[in-house]
């Protein structure tokens, strides 16, 4: 059983790869997730969880996860939206681990992101541009470069503090590889 503290530090993704890497060489491949403690969701953390966890069930671990509240489960971290067959980031692409394979679901992603974005804050001048080529930019290199079939990423606004988190992630060979 692990038990994870939270959701909003960067730090329990590590904890969690150690934990499974522990886990399995100790001859486990059922692990439990307990999610009793989490009170809040981040991007940079569920998405690399999400991504994670769908590495290692390729890899033929199992996971059964208990007490998950509401709204995580809202985010869909723990099974990603496969934004090829879920048409719901058009209207409402915010709080969801996406899973994206094509250009065209990059495209369709990044627009849903930019209108969103637009509709909710007043942005500076260039502001959506740069957000716009930034997120094309990574996401077209998670599927040129990466070698990997799937790339996964989550937005949030944070109208409080006026800030948008965006995570996106893959589990493909590495920015080193990539350049070899």
């Amino acid at each position: 059983v692990l038990t994870i503290p939270s959701l909003s530090s960067p730090f329990v993704v590590g904890n969690f790869i150690r934990a499974v890497y522990q886990g399995r060489n100790c001859s486990y491949s059922d692990f439990v997730l307990d999610f009793s403690n989490i009170e809040g969701v981040y991007p940079n953390v569920c998405v690399p969880l999400a991504g994670f966890l769908e590495y290692y069930q390729s890899e033929g671990l199992e996971f059964e996860y208990r007490n998950v509240p509401t709204f995580l489960d809202l985010t869909n971290a723990l099974k990603p939206s496969i934004a090829k067959d879920n048409n719901a980031h058009r209207t409402s692409p915010f709080n969801v681990v996406w899973k994206f394979s094509s250009p065209e679901e990059v495209h369709s992603l990044v627009s849903s992101y930019l209108d969103a974005v637009s509709k909710a804050a007043v942005c500076q001048k260039g502001v959506i541009q740069g957000l716009e080529w930034c997120l094309n930019e990574t996401m077209d290199n998670v599927l040129q470069h990466a070698n990997t079939v799937y790339g996964y990423v989550m937005g949030q606004i944070h109208s409080t503090s006026q800030h948008i988190a965006l995570c996106i992630y893959d589990s493909g060979q590495g920015i080193f590889n990539s350049l070899r």
